[in-house]
């Protein structure tokens, strides 16, 4: 899976991160594979728990976000209060993985 590539609206934060970790961990997309049961390998399908935990943790220390992820959102152009979060969101984040 590419990142920002179109989601099932009923997928989660947590499922679009875990899909992401095992694809950079095993080098290839397996989480379509896993989550539909038809794992490549014997074990794949018992990794879905550990990639979720894992995405969880991740997710979590994005919740406080970083002076400078702060600042970045006030600089943004695309910052506009109380009316476009997702702009400010994807700086914040673009700063966080600088």
């Amino acid at each position: 899976m590419e990142p920002g590539a179109a989601m099932n609206l009923n997928e989660s934060m947590v499922e679009r991160v875990a899909a992401a970790l095992s694809v950079k961990d095993r080098g290839q997309d397996l989480w379509s594979d896993i989550t539909e049961g038809h794992a490549s390998h014997a074990d794949d399908g018992n990794h879905k728990d550990d990639y979720r935990d894992l995405a969880r943790a991740a997710i979590k220390e994005l919740r406080e976000p970083t002076d400078a992820m702060i600042v970045r959102a006030y600089k943004d152009d695309s910052f506009v209060p109380n009316l476009s979060p997702t702009g400010t969101w994807q700086a914040m984040i673009d700063e966080a993985l600088r």
